[in-house]
């Protein structure tokens, strides 16, 4: 009986303070993040990682309260912690910035503070199709998905079927976010027109992958983070460094087997030997 009493305090002890951690009270890094999207919480994750590799300070996500003033009020804090150290000569320890949403943020409110900003974009020619955001001082990476790679994948995943290729459509009934600014029908949409017509789903976003996309184009979310991380480390250590930007090229590509054979949609030996993660459907009845 004693035993417990002494683990439950230590448990209600240890709970306040697991909650202070990830508001950001002890730890020496902070980063925003567009927390509704599992892509940039995986990246978040390799920004983790990286800064754990690099033996730097720890960083927690920040959600910014409203009450205190949201972002504006985050950064302003942010800047008079910094003074003594900008006074000194001394390096300032950069803010990272994970999403379209948070760069945006930011990016309205203006702040004199390094910044590491990290998002994902579709290119053409290794030219994003949507501009990226711009960092005053600090530094931009992105996931570079070149849409000629993505092209070339759905012609791969449409095989003997020259007369549906990808850019006949409708055969991929696509939910692929090009532009933030315009994106697509939402996912219940496409998913039940993928349905009826028979046609595979592609998404570009991994919580849809066991909800139905027959593929999931994934960005290296996790090497985004690793590459935040390092440009973070070269802002500690070079504080005079020029504003840069970096690209962090490839993606995965996931199948959902089961979503195919949902529809009869079977998928070509050829293109599933470029998946880098399978979802197994049924087992096919022997003839």
């Amino acid at each position: 009986m004693r035993r417990l009493c002494i683990l439950l305090t230590v448990l209600l002890v240890a709970l306040p303070a697991m909650g202070e951690e990830e508001a950001g009270t002890t730890c020496g890094l902070h980063a925003l993040v567009d927390a509704d999207d599992a892509g940039l919480l995986a990246a978040y994750d390799g920004l983790r990682k990286g800064l754990e590799l690099g033996h730097l300070p720890r960083v927690c996500r920040h959600d910014p309260d409203p009450t205190t003033g949201g972002i504006a009020g985050f950064l302003e804090r942010q800047a008079m912690a910094a003074a003594p150290r900008r006074e000194g000569g001394k390096p300032i320890d950069p803010i990272f910035v994970i999403g379209d949403a948070a760069c945006a943020a930011v990016q309205a409110v203006g702040t004199r503070l390094p910044t590491v900003m990290a998002v994902t974009r579709y290119t053409a020619k290794r030219k994003p199709l949507v501009p990226l955001p711009q960092a005053a001082t600090g530094a931009v990476v992105y996931c570079d998905i070149a849409m000629e790679q993505v092209e070339a994948l759905l012609d791969r995943m449409h095989g003997r079927l020259p007369s549906m290729r990808s850019t006949s459509m409708p055969l991929a009934v696509r939910w692929l976010r090009r532009d933030p600014a315009n994106p697509p029908d939402d996912f219940a949409t496409a998913l039940a027109r993928s349905r009826k017509e028979k046609l595979p789903l592609v998404s570009d976003n991994r919580a849809h992958f066991g909800l139905g996309a027959v593929v999931v184009i994934v960005p290296r979310h996790d090497l985004l983070g690793k590459a935040a991380a390092d440009e973070g480390r070269k802002l500690r250590t070079e504080p005079d460094a020029k504003p840069t930007t970096r690209a962090v090229p490839g993606f995965e590509v996931w199948v959902d087997l089961a979503a195919a054979d949902a529809i009869g949609f079977e998928l070509p030996l050829a293109f599933l030997a470029r998946a880098d993660k399978l979802k197994r459907g049924k087992p096919k009845a022997a003839r």
